[in-house]
């Protein structure tokens, strides 16, 4: 029994024909038998509550095969599972920089015009009379 506080401390059994049943459920798989929850103590206590519960702590025992063949299932779960995000991280990178030298290469492909603008100085004089004579 998980005896953990003071509050709970005062609902442990006393009953030893409980206690005799939580024995015999040592090492077994399972175990369950009927009790009534005034039959828990011998004398009267203020177990009543639901601040004052009552745990039963069972442990669960592995033999070394078990636990290595759990231990050997785990790494390589965490193997594959790093294994792809690396993989993931490669392939992203490995796209980016392709699509970085698809679109150069598109732009070197293509012509706008941009490619051929000229820039001429005007001065503002020309650029009256080419409009009040030839625009117009």
């Amino acid at each position: 029994m998980c005896i953990t506080t003071p509050q709970n401390a005062l609902c442990q059994p006393t009953n030893p024909s409980v206690a005799t049943q939580l024995n015999l459920a040592v090492g077994s798989q399972s175990y369950t038998f009927d009790f009534n929850m005034n039959d828990l103590w011998t004398t009267n206590t203020t177990c009543n509550s639901m601040y004052n519960p009552l745990f039963v702590q069972y442990s669960c025992v592995m033999s070394e095969q078990q636990q290595q063949s759990k231990f050997r299932g785990l790494c390589l779960i965490t193997f594959t599972g790093l294994l792809i995000c690396c993989l993931f991280t490669i392939l992203t990178k490995w796209l980016h920089s392709k699509g970085k030298i698809n679109q150069i290469e598109w732009n070197m492909a293509t012509i706008t015009a941009g490619d051929y603008t000229v820039e001429l100085k005007i001065k503002p004089k020309s650029f009256k009379a080419w409009y009040e004579n030839v625009y117009l």
